[in-house]
Order: C-alpha cells, then structure tokens, then sequence
C-alpha cells in the first residue's frame, strides 16, 4: 500500500464559518453528500464538524440544531496529516484517534480532507489490480505446465521405443 496521502486529496471542500447553526452545516453536508464540513473563521480553518458531532452532540444531547451556532460544538483539535504522508501513517493516525476523516496539509496551507473510505477506496483498487495481475501469471504458468506435460504424454511412446532398441 505504497500510496501518499496527496493522490487522494479530491476537489472541493464543503466549508461553513464558524458563526452558522448546526442546521444550516447539516444542511450543506446533504446539499454537498458529504458526512463532514470544514469550519472557517474569518477564512481560515477553525474545526471540523461531523456527523458523529451532530448525533452526539446535538441529537443525543436534546439541544437545538436551530439555535446551537457551530463554534459552540466544533472539534477544534484537529487532527492533520501532511500531503506527504504515506496512506499507511493515515489510517495508523485514524486508528489512534478513532476518526474517520483527517484534515491535509501542505505546510500551514489547507488543502482538503481525507477520509478512511477516500484511503479503503484506493488500496482495495490497488489489491484487485494485483490480483488481476497475480492470476495473469498464474494462467500462463498453468498454460506453460500443461504444454509441457502434453508433450511429455506425446513423446513417452518414442521413449519407450527407444529404450526397447536400447535394451536390444
């Protein structure tokens, strides 16, 4: 699984600023398809809100998506990956947080997120590819093995010909 975080950085973000309600971002995580958005304040990433926020912080809780403003329920420990970060260090950073996406960055500058199923996604397409791969050769191999043997079969009357006027 030698993949580098970069290759799996998508296009655009869902983005929201940090004084909208949790109605108004899960509105836009349906509106973009998407479980998660970045949170700004004043144009720079400030938190990240999830689905899991919303059932845990809001729903489980009984407060107000209508009135709760997302600065009040935020992650604001974010954890971040490098762009160059193997996918390998990704999924070992998911593990040890027990999340689901992580924030990509080029040095200070935000670049996108990166979710375990963007990672799931790439290394299972990787594994089918060299499956694909490892049954190719091991066609040809049985193809060559049975090419072999047949004309083993064909020639073992000549064989025996040729022992007998050996033997002679």
């Amino acid at each position: 699984m030698d993949c580098k975080v970069k290759e799996l950085i998508k296009g655009t973000v869902a983005t929201i600023d940090v004084n909208n309600t949790v109605a108004q971002a899960a509105r836009k995580m349906v509106s973009h398809q998407t479980g998660s958005v970045v949170v700004t304040d004043s144009g720079q990433v400030a938190g990240f809100f999830t689905e899991r926020d919303l059932l845990e912080r809001i729903v489980d809780k009984g407060r107000d998506a209508q009135q709760v403003r997302l600065g009040e329920v935020i992650t604001r420990d974010l954890i971040t990956v490098s762009q160059d970060s193997s996918c390998t260090e990704a999924l070992r950073l998911m593990n040890e947080n027990d999340c689901r996406h992580l924030l990509v960055f080029n040095g200070k500058g935000f670049l996108g997120v990166l979710s375990i199923r963007d990672v799931a996604q790439t290394v299972g397409e990787r594994h089918a590819k060299k499956d694909v791969m490892v049954n190719v050769l091991g066609g040809l191999t049985l193809v060559l093995t049975l090419g072999v043997l047949a004309l083993l079969v064909f020639q073992i009357p000549r064989m025996f010909d040729v022992a007998q006027r050996v033997l002679e």
